[in-house]
């Protein structure tokens, strides 16, 4: 069958892995429509705005337009629609779920649109806040939310957050490792596979694709989580990679 190759073609195919995540959450004074319909309408750039959906929306997706696009397919029936379960506006509701969004916000942001530098992230009062907003990750069950599926991703979604946030040291292998524990010990895996396994995923890509690095703790973590599929996926990834740094 033929290809088409050109040059930086590898560097476009895993560009999406270096766009950050963002967290989601839907205005309803900025909304139109039906909510239930599965649609969503961004403006704004088409990776940032895939990737932010990327974890609630993984396999289901059965197509996206641009607005020229939209506009020429006016005129075509609309495709069958797709019933959502995990919908990312059915995310960060609950009085748990909406403090611990706030407040990771108030961990990346010092005001909208400025992040704090690393430099500032390893200051003793933001340590102080980092380690009083992961007992408060702690504290959250899946009691809390409507069902373990939102519980999963959005608790999932932070701590990728919190492994992008956090300087390299003590403090970031111990969020990859309960990151780990965390996924490893999930009962989605068994009720939605697929779901569940996007994030352990995600976690060794976007560790291989950021400054901070360090995928080899990810895989070391992978590796003795007692978790057969993570266990495995790291044997399959050593053989088809080699080592990694």
């Amino acid at each position: 069958m033929p290809t088409l190759d050109w040059i930086g073609k590898i560097a476009v195919q895993y560009q999406h892995n270096s766009a950050p995540f963002h967290l989601l959450k839907a205005d309803p004074k900025l909304s139109v429509g039906d909510s239930g319909s599965g649609n969503l309408l961004f403006q704004g750039d088409d990776l940032i705005a895939l990737k932010a959906i990327l974890a609630y929306y993984a396999g289901q997706v059965i197509l996206n337009y641009s607005l020229r696009q939209a506009v020429a397919a006016a005129a075509c029936p609309p495709a069958k629609p797709v019933e959502f379960k995990s919908r990312p506006d059915a995310f960060w509701q609950s009085e748990q779920g909406k403090r611990l969004y706030t407040a990771g916000l108030s961990l990346r942001y010092k005001e909208p649109g400025a992040p704090y530098s690393e430099t500032e992230r390893t200051t003793p009062e933001w340590v102080l806040r980092l380690t009083d907003y992961k007992k408060e990750l702690a504290d959250w069950r899946p009691s809390d939310e409507k069902d373990e599926a939102a519980y999963y991703h959005q608790k999932a979604i932070i701590y990728e957050m919190l492994i992008e946030l956090i300087p390299r040291g003590e403090a970031r292998d111990k969020a990859i490792q309960a990151y780990v524990d965390f996924v490893a010990n999930s009962s989605l895996q068994r009720e939605k596979p697929l779901e569940w396994f996007f994030h352990a995923q995600s976690l060794l890509n976007r560790t291989r694709n950021s400054r901070l690095g360090e995928p080899a703790k990810v895989l070391a973590a992978f590796e003795n989580s007692g978790n057969p599929v993570l266990i495995l996926y790291t044997l399959l990834d050593k053989l088809g990679r080699g080592p990694r740094t």
